[in-house]
């Protein structure tokens, strides 16, 4: 059975986003200020494209580069394990739209940006990205909230 325009519209809208997002997530590494040791925060970028309410596609930096899981509060914590728990389940989309997600999902992602915890200085790690994002909404008819 031949697929709607609707469908194909939003097949394509999709395949846009996917684009726009991996392009968004090598900008925000480029531009990163931290540096990498264990590589899962590197591991932890991801996006995701959510079809009314459910995840389509999702994509990270490239391949897998941690080795060994960071410590968190006593436990090992992985960077391609927290993104993709993020984007399969704790991201709650809406389910009467098309949204492009972007996240570095390690915990400690939060601490560098705001420069918590006891570190002097506050780093760029995500933070870019919503920008970036400002200056595409308009292209798809959007908008942009910022998730903490």
């Amino acid at each position: 059975m031949p697929k709607s325009l609707k469908q194909q519209a939003t097949e394509q809208i999709v395949a846009q986003l996917a684009n726009e997002g991996a392009r968004i997530l090598r900008q925000c590494v480029e531009q990163r200020d931290y540096t990498h040791r264990s590589y899962n925060l590197y591991d932890s970028y991801g996006y995701g494209v959510y079809v009314s309410g459910k995840l389509q596609r999702y994509g990270f930096l490239g391949t897998q580069k941690a080795t060994d899981p960071r410590k968190w509060y006593g436990e090992d914590v992985r960077g391609r394990d927290e993104i993709l728990e993020f984007l399969k389940s704790e991201h709650k989309p809406s389910n009467d739209a098309i949204e492009l997600v972007i996240a570095a999902a390690m915990p400690y992602a939060k601490v560098l940006e705001s420069g918590g915890g006891g570190i002097k200085h506050k780093y760029k790690v995500i933070s870019m990205s919503y920008d970036m994002l400002k200056d595409i909404a308009p292209k798809y008819g959007g908008t942009v909230k910022a998730l903490k």
